[in-house]
């Protein structure tokens, strides 16, 4: 889960991140799902099909690292 908030993180791209994990859409979403849940905030907003992180996702990022 982390590995999948690290590289969306990176890219900002779900697309990007798939290709560089090797893994679903659907698992990427999941992973960042679950995350948001434990963290009890969003980690990302979504603005024209294009990533951001929240400030609790700025704040989640280096530790995650």
């Amino acid at each position: 889960m982390l590995r999948s908030f690290v590289v969306l993180a990176d890219t900002l791209n779900l697309s990007h991140a798939v290709e560089r994990l090797q893994t679903t859409r659907q698992t990427v979403r999941r992973h960042i799902k679950l995350l948001e849940e434990r963290r009890g905030a969003p980690l990302f907003e979504l603005r024209d099909r294009q990533y951001a992180l929240t400030p609790a996702g700025k704040r989640a990022l280096p530790e995650a690292e």
